[in-house]
């Protein structure tokens, strides 16, 4: 990257960074990351990387912000601020793609970009308006209703989110990326699937805890009483973000393959 495009990168950087810092939607290391991975992609990418990317950091906060806060006896990682791991965890795989464009192609990477993005944002939606959403939820783990937004578990409202959601960003890749309506279509399903696939490890190996006096579970412990209750305590709400946004980067690469 050459010095000047290097400088814009910081200056931009900053500036977004401040930005969702003072809105309240990432912590300062968060803002920082978030906002490099903006500016690399208003500097190298343009309004065609740049603006899914937005669509999907604005979005992801407002539409929780639109709806309200969460139920008080619904308790996950997604709750407050997004931190530097969510950060990387939602946008690691897309800031990788766009970062490797001038050796490999925008043909190859602009759809895996927005194919990660995609899940990522089905996914955010999904969390974020099913977990607001008056209504229960079934789960994957034991096939009972239970509070909408626990992890493993899927709603109606939430399903139709991340449908949408995924939809969006597919669109956006079509209009401002000049994909084909094909492979716009792939992206929506890789978004689409990789939300559902985080629905399938929310219910089974991400860690879960509970304490005896607790009907649901939480992502996180939130008192000295909590135990792990289900899956590994490695495999966090961010391990499997990273696998959902992976998932993503396949389906877009598809897309490309498929464009040939």
């Amino acid at each position: 990257m050459p010095y000047i495009d290097l400088l814009a990168v910081l200056v931009i950087g900053a500036a977004i960074g401040r930005i969702v810092y003072k809105m309240k939607w990432l912590t300062p290391l968060g803002a920082l990351l978030g906002g490099l991975f903006g500016a690399h992609a208003v500097v190298q990418g343009g309004l065609a990387w740049a603006v899914p990317l937005g669509v999907f950091v604005a979005s992801g906060s407002l539409v929780g912000r639109l709806l309200g806060r969460a139920p008080a006896d619904v308790m996950n990682e997604d709750e407050g601020p997004r931190t530097a791991a969510q950060v990387m965890a939602n946008g690691g795989w897309a800031w990788a793609a766009l970062a490797l464009t001038p050796w490999v192609g925008a043909a190859w990477t602009y759809p895996a970009f927005v194919g990660s993005l995609a899940a990522a944002t089905a996914d955010t939606w999904g969390t974020e308006v099913g977990t607001r959403w008056r209504s229960r939820a079934w789960s994957l783990r034991n096939g009972q209703w239970v509070q909408a937004g626990v992890s493993g578990a899927v709603s109606g409202a939430g399903t139709i989110a991340g449908v949408v959601g995924a939809g969006i960003i597919g669109a956006l890749a079509a209009v401002l990326g000049g994909l084909s309506a094909a492979a716009a279509a792939w992206i929506t399903l890789g978004g689409i699937v990789g939300s559902l696939v985080d629905s399938v490890l929310g219910a089974t190996l991400q860690a879960q805890y509970a304490s005896a006096e607790e009907e649901n579970c939480a992502d996180v412990p939130t008192s000295q009483n909590d135990i792990l209750v289900q899956g590994s305590k490695h495999i966090t709400n961010n391990s499997v973000n990273g696998i959902t946004t992976l998932i993503g980067i396949f389906f877009g690469l598809a897309s490309a393959l498929l464009s040939l």
